[in-house]
């Protein structure tokens, strides 16, 4: 039979090693974090978030009307088509689209912040859905202000919980996340133009990047003329090539859309 007291004593000196085995390895990860990432993460601790989402955010163009002609490639992996694209946006209330080649019109879209329009010329159809319609078609939960910032060449707010910016390589990073959504924005650190975007979701194996290059002024503001824009999901991917002809600051602009007796309704 064994002695109880034998018992309680080599317990206790298992627990006592099990502690001391979990503060050695505590005290090596420290010290491995501290000299090889201690110069990193000073460097980090410098940067505000606020600061440098502000320096990000002087560059945005202000506008109430924003008119942009741009030469456009898409690809969605069985296909490969190229257009030139109008693009008006009236801030914050409608993105509007004529799509076309060789001066002739193919289609026109209507994008709301909750709705989805679109007049196909060539086949004379119209399609009315609501927004949730571009986020099935994209394969990414986008909203109306994210597509707004990517063609304005702005930063996309995802509302994050969690936001840390740090320096990598010779260019600042921003990183924000949400229940859903995961972002990195690589900024230059000079200038504070966006270079890069990165949005991943949390729940499925599904991404969205964007690239902005060619900067060129536009009212006083660096404006980014080439984009590429690229989305995965599992083993699909669509990429979207943009280069930008021509860009306009609150002209006045119309936004005609209308559909006649003679067009058929598709579902």
């Amino acid at each position: 039979m064994t002695n109880p007291i034998c018992a309680v004593r080599n317990y206790l000196w298992h627990f006592i090693y099990r502690i001391a085995q979990m503060v050695f390895r505590l005290t090596i990860f420290f010290f491995l974090f501290s000299s090889s990432s201690l110069c990193h993460a000073q460097d980090s601790l410098q940067l505000n978030y606020d600061t440098v989402s502000a320096k990000i955010i002087s560059n945005h163009i202000s506008y109430k009307t924003l008119s942009l002609r741009s030469r456009m490639i898409w690809n969605d992996g069985n296909t490969e088509q190229e257009f030139l694209a109008t693009i008006r946006m009236k801030k914050d209330s409608l993105i509007w689209l004529s799509l076309g080649l060789f001066g002739i019109e193919g289609a026109r879209v209507l994008i709301t912040t909750d709705s989805f329009f679109l007049i196909n010329k060539l086949s004379n159809e119209y399609l009315a859905r609501d927004f949730s319609y571009i986020e099935s078609w994209l394969m990414f939960p986008v909203n109306f202000k994210m597509l707004q910032q990517i063609l304005g060449g702005e930063k996309i707010s995802i509302a994050s919980k969690i936001s840390l910016a740090a320096k990598e390589d010779s260019a600042v990073a921003l990183y924000d996340e949400t229940d859903k959504l995961y972002e990195k924005a690589r900024v230059n650190n000079t200038n504070y133009t966006i270079e890069n975007i990165l949005l991943k979701d949390k729940l499925l194996k599904q991404d969205l990047s964007a690239s902005f290059g060619s900067y060129n002024l536009l009212n006083q503001k660096s404006f980014s003329y080439k984009r590429n824009i690229l989305i995965n999901r599992d083993s699909q991917s669509m990429n979207l090539q943009m280069e930008i002809l021509k860009a306009t600051v609150d002209g006045e602009l119309s936004f005609p859309f209308e559909v006649n007796e003679k067009m058929k309704k598709t579902e």
